[in-house]
């Protein structure tokens, strides 16, 4: 496998450990309201940056789409983390409940199949 280092890849990286620290960080603090839905989100937009710099990085096409196909784990799942968050950094818990996460998760679920089949 062949890499291709730029600035942009670097910068890439550093953001995504900023987002593995902010998400160790969160995750300790995670009796505060919001706590775990931020930890969660820092994970994800880890994953995403990670991705795609792995992706931005290689030369090959076939190991460029398997990382933008992994990237979409991460993509899909900020939308929905964040709003976990803000509701329950409002003190709105009570919508959070498991039929209503369930719903939450259904479109980004189906954005990942979408984007791991042709």
């Amino acid at each position: 496998m062949t890499w291709q280092h730029t600035p942009y890849t670097c910068f890439l990286m550093v953001t995504s450990g900023v987002g593995v620290w902010l998400a160790i960080y969160a995750w300790r603090r995670r009796s505060a309201p919001g706590g775990i839905y931020f930890a969660l989100m820092m994970l994800a937009i880890a994953e995403w940056t990670m991705t795609v710099a792995l992706s931005l990085a290689t030369v090959e096409i076939p190991v460029k789409i398997l990382w933008s196909k992994i990237e979409y784990l991460g993509i899909a799942s900020v939308a929905p983390l964040w709003l976990s968050f803000a509701i329950s950094y409002s003190h709105k818990e009570k919508w959070l409940t498991p039929r209503n996460l369930r719903l939450l998760w259904i479109s980004p679920l189906c954005i990942v199949l979408a984007a791991w089949t042709n």
